[in-house]
């Protein structure tokens, strides 16, 4: 191969963009090896705008909830998901759940654990109760508000 040909190859694995290229021909052969480039990533530009001004609005004119309200009242032993994430019965599969209808929950007890932005959330019991009811199943996406438990009070 001559010099010439070799130059030829050069220029095209730089303007194709290539990263490696091997020839072998006749006894002769070739590699040719680059890092790729890196990615140019802008980051956006943040400016400090100072402390915002917050008027106080008297409870009359508040504005609404941005959750809407649910279509019936919640029950009086209704514990409700605090956000939105994926419900865990147990710490870890094939361990046993945290909680089972019919079991007695104290104050403070992990009731269930909610998986958010890859971290875990534990639900805890807010008061001594009996668990009646699980509304959802292990694994399964849970919206903020959602009920989860239903407990009832001892």
């Amino acid at each position: 191969m001559e010099k010439k040909e070799i130059l030829e190859l050069i220029e095209i694995f730089n303007q194709k963009g290539l990263t490696e290229l091997s020839i072998e021909n006749e006894g002769f052969s070739l590699t040719l090896k680059k890092e790729p480039a890196p990615m140019r990533v802008e980051a956006p530009i943040y400016q400090s705008v100072g402390t915002p001004q917050v008027e106080s609005i008297p409870p009359a004119q508040a504005p609404a909830s941005p959750v809407a309200a649910p279509t019936k009242p919640l029950s009086e032993g209704a514990v409700t998901a605090p956000l939105v994430g994926v419900f865990y019965e147990s710490s870890a599969p094939g361990e046993a759940p945290f909680v089972k209808i019919g079991d007695t929950v104290e104050k403070g007890q992990t009731l269930c654990l909610i998986e958010a932005m890859k971290m875990m959330n534990e639900l805890k019991a807010q008061e001594k109760g009996i668990i009646r009811d699980i509304k959802v199943e292990n694994g399964q996406m849970v919206e903020f508000g959602q009920v989860i438990f239903e407990v009832e009070k001892c």
